[in-house]
């Protein structure tokens, strides 16, 4: 199978509700790529087409090195594709839950860290992501942090989406989001990364549990991490105006502790 000059070589993961990627070889290089392609059952839908190229136009003027590299798109051909950079490596998910060894305390807080840096970037664009979870933060083999998903991307007061598994309060109460979105959802990451536990411990991520329960405190999961309990619980209020009102404000608090960190009182495990 063939897009354009690419040649199709197998399908390697859905990455979100819009669209498929697959292998593929660039003859004109000769190098190995990931082709996006719009699935069939959305090609004809005008939202999801236009969800799909906002993705694209997303990557390709960004100047993050968080992002995936956009190499070549094209909205009239069928299928429509984008052409990205080949990560080589694993997602969040899979990094915490099947291969977790190489998952030091330092390597955490070293995630988290590049994480905010480019959800940072992306809203001083006025761009928020609105469906950042585990699944949609890629970690390349040296430990570098993609952030991927940006098929259901919104503009700054854009319509709330409905992700169920990581959805804010807002969310959940189909209001309106806002960059405050993607931070309850960092604070859903950074929880559940530090703990290996979701906040809400239910089988069913539900309207009751995110507007009423509060999070198990950390402290009690494993004391090596209650230093990040207050910035985490600060991300996961449910009220978004009493969490961070912006990511440069969490980016300047966690690095605001640096000096703590590299003394060693962020990573001294508390006596048990």
């Amino acid at each position: 199978m063939r897009i354009k000059r690419y040649q199709i070589i197998k399908m390697l993961r859905q990455i979100d509700l819009l669209s498929e990627v697959f292998l593929a070889f660039d003859p004109s290089n000769e190098k190995e790529v990931a082709i996006k392609v719009l699935k069939s059952d959305c090609r004809h839908d005008d939202e999801a087409v236009e969800l799909f190229f906002r993705e694209a136009m997303i990557l390709s003027t960004s100047e993050s090195p968080h992002f995936v590299k956009v190499l070549d798109f094209e909205k009239a051909y069928d299928p429509p594709f984008m052409v990205m950079e080949l990560l080589k490596g694993a997602d969040l998910f899979d990094v915490l839950f099947r291969d977790n060894e190489c998952l030091t305390s330092e390597t955490k807080f070293k995630i988290i860290m590049q994480m905010v840096v480019g959800v940072n970037y992306m809203h001083k664009r006025d761009i928020i992501h609105s469906n950042l979870d585990l699944r949609h933060i890629f970690i390349t083999e040296n430990m570098f942090v993609k952030i991927i998903g940006f098929s259901d991307v919104k503009f700054f007061k854009g319509m709330a989406m409905k992700n169920l598994s990581y959805a804010s309060p807002e969310e959940m109460m189909e209001d309106i989001v806002d960059h405050r979105t993607d931070l309850f959802q960092l604070g859903m990451i950074f929880y559940e990364l530090f703990t290996g536990r979701r906040p809400f411990e239910h089988e069913s991520y539900n309207l009751y549990q995110v507007i009423q329960e509060t999070p198990r405190p950390m402290k009690e999961l494993d004391p090596e991490y209650q230093f990040l309990e207050r910035v985490i619980m600060r991300l996961l209020e449910k009220k978004p105006d009493k969490r961070y009102q912006s990511t440069q404000d969490l980016l300047n608090d966690l690095t605001g502790n640096k000096a703590d960190r590299q003394q060693g009182a962020w990573y001294r495990p508390l006596p048990r």
